[in-house]
């Protein structure tokens, strides 16, 4: 197996364009769509994997406003029959999403998802030249002469630095919505099998929290632990969907979440400030010499902090790069960062039980995860039943938990995704740990060949987290990555790769698993084309789709021991196992292993032992890899990730 090292030396820039959009809300495809249909080349970047995050991430979309859909194309799109919104669910977030996207690519926006605006680029007159985005797998950079940001998160020249102590903050309001089956409230219909048509209502719930002075901006830490305990006050046993992350604003402002979305304004302001972004671009002369942060990053601090980008595709399109990298000042800030004994990245099938395990043993653990809820692929990805499995250990116990706490948790291993996340969720913060949901690891912070954290962007702002020990639980080795451990992938050596897919998210929750795909994880771009092709798969027939790309090969550590299917069918007695795995080669494409040409794998369910060594990235400390991203022969992949 060869091992891979990265490279760290510059971020690649990926376009050059008039206009870039930070945001996906509606008002931000509004804004790149109406820039575009006059003229602007156009980019979009957002943190979710999807579009009109405002409406549908949030669970506005339950409560719209639209008095008339008259002289907007995109409101025309969106609401083709001119009438009244009923009260509840006038529209499935899918359809949403899929509108919104189809609206970018009509127009020739190039957009990516996963992207969170880290920081503004310069030209030699210091002039706005473009934006710096950061992702799961490193930085990217894009030209532009004009940034339009619709998150709060990019600091633009001229904004007044925060120096507050963090007692004299303003009030603010945090709304979350929830839709419980049965009740007396109002019937929220949802497309999709009969069984999806069962009456349910809708409830919200709003927390009161402290919102910082400065530029009307979030204390991360206050957001995030608000967040939690509005999810903990919404669940109930009956519980069948949530919205993804809570909405916000300042005390003054609270008639924005309170009321129904205004829609319609919102596309308005958007088309507006869109044509007026494009007409000041585009009677711009274009910009000379490579842009450049404002300022560049000592030597010292640049060895700490690795933010090179492990994104294939963005290293492939490389068309310059700046001097010098962005400088997030909190690094060497103490009082900003966050310090804990274990830093968990991934919350999903390993990361999940990770944390329990590491805050039950006494750590100071800090889980955090991209999505809104925890379990990954067995809870937001909606493979939700046991095909094969060891089913003792935490596996039985979370059965017994099921039985005990919910009751009703099937025999046949079914796990009722919602169920399943906030027992998970409510474990951790029992055993004392911490959970920070809408937040990715987008580099990694090293002292020679040690990990020691991780830097973490949310949706609220951008965090440094130390960690004694940090578990890469992203299932695609992307600490590892990022840090430069040695990595490898499958298609290195061959072009073989097990099946991927996205499917739907039904209305109530259920089992489904798709296989009709190939998506290469680590690549932003292809998971940006596959979460818009699953959308226009499913049509409008789907009430939401799986917020997760469903692929079973990713990105592998080498690790001081790797695990080959000899080692399987041997049983090899590892002196530091971990972990028992049993399963058969439920492999979703070929096989490689020159002893398979002799012995084809079969349907036989076999044992396989896991050690330590095929967890640590070889020659490095502070580390752990699990999950698809252990060190093993590719074809022992569908023992181990049962």
């Amino acid at each position: 197996m060869k091992a891979k090292q990265q490279n760290h030396t510059g971020l690649p820039i990926i376009a050059k364009v008039d206009v870039a959009v930070c945001g996906g809300s509606v008002s931000a495809v509004a804004t790149a769509t109406a820039a575009a249909r006059a003229g602007a080349s156009v980019f979009l970047g957002c943190a979710e994997p999807y579009l009109g995050e405002d409406v549908c991430a949030t669970g506005q979309c339950l409560s719209l406003d639209i008095a008339s859909t008259a002289g907007s194309p995109l409101l025309k799109r969106l609401f083709p029959k001119k009438a009244d919104l009923p009260h509840g669910m006038p529209v499935a977030p899918a359809r949403i999403k899929r509108i919104l996207d189809e609206a970018l690519l009509d127009a020739g926006v190039t957009f990516r998802f996963l992207s969170y605006p880290e920081q503004l680029l310069f030209d030699d007159q210091n002039r706005v030249a473009g934006v710096v985005f950061a992702t799961k797998s490193g930085w990217y950079a894009v030209e532009a002469k004009r940034v339009v940001d619709l998150t709060g998160l990019v600091d633009f020249p001229g904004e007044e630095e925060d120096d507050t102590d963090g007692t004299e903050c303003s009030e603010g309001v945090l709304a979350a919505f929830a839709v419980r089956e049965g009740g007396d409230g109002p019937e929220v219909p949802a497309p999709g099998d009969e069984r999806d048509k069962t009456p349910a209502h809708l409830v919200r719930a709003t927390s009161r929290i402290k919102l910082a002075d400065c530029a009307e901006r979030t204390c991360v830490d206050a957001v995030l632990a608000a967040d939690q305990a509005l999810r903990a006050s919404l669940w109930t046993k009956d519980t069948l969907w949530i919205s993804d992350h809570c909405s916000v604003a300042t005390a003054d402002d609270a008639d924005l979440i309170e009321g129904p979305f205004p829609l319609a304004e919102a596309i308005r302001t958007g088309e507006e400030a869109g044509k007026a972004l494009a007409a000041e671009a585009l009677a711009e002369p274009a910009r000379t010499g490579a842009p450049r942060p404002l300022s560049a990053m000592d030597p010292e601090t640049r060895a700490r902090l690795c933010v090179g980008c492990t994104d294939p595709r963005a290293l492939r399109e490389a068309i310059g790069w700046t001097r010098g990298v962005p400088s997030p000042d909190f690094l060497d800030d103490p009082e900003e960062a966050t310090v804990v004994d274990v830093l968990v990245v991934g919350g999903g099938s390993a990361g999940a039980p990770a944390a329990i395990a590491a805050a039950r043993a006494g750590a100071k653990v800090l889980c955090i995860e991209h999505l809104s809820r925890l379990g990954g692929t067995s809870t937001a990805g909606s493979i939700a039943h046991y095909y094969y499995g060891y089913r003792q250990g935490f596996s039985a116990e979370c059965l017994e938990a099921m039985n005990a706490v919910y009751g009703d948790w099937r025999n046949d291993y079914y796990a009722n995704p919602v169920w399943k996340s906030e027992w998970e969720r409510s474990e951790i913060e029992k055993a004392g740990g911490k959970v920070w949901f809408g937040s990715t690891a987008t580099g990694a912070i090293v002292e020679g060949r040690q990990v020691v954290g991780a830097i973490v962007h949310t949706r609220w702002g951008c965090r440094a987290v130390f960690a004694k020990l940090v578990i890469d639980s992203t299932g695609n080795a992307d600490i590892a990555a990022l840090a430069g451990a040695p990595t490898h992938e499958a298609w290195q050596d061959d072009f073989v790769f097990q099946g991927s897919g996205t499917h739907t998210r039904p209305f109530r929750p259920a089992c489904r698993n798709t296989d009709w795909t190939f998506i290469l994880d680590s690549d932003i771009a292809d998971q940006t084309r596959a979460f818009v092709a699953a959308r226009r798969r499913a049509g409008d027939s789907a009430f939401d789709m799986n917020p997760l790309v469903g692929t079973r090969e990713r990105r592998q550590i080498v690790g001081d021991v790797t695990l080959t299917p000899v080692d399987i069918y041997l049983e090899t007695p590892w002196p530091d196992t971990v972990a028992r795995c049993h399963s058969n080669f439920d492999t979703h494409g070929m096989t490689r292993f020159p002893m398979f040409h002799i012995l084809p794998p079969d349907r036989r369910a076999l044992d396989a032992w896991l050690p330590m060594g095929a967890l640590v990235p070889k020659g490095w400390t502070g580390l752990a890899a699990t999950g698809l991203a252990v060190s093993a022969q590719r074809d022992t992949m569908p023992v181990l990730r049962m």
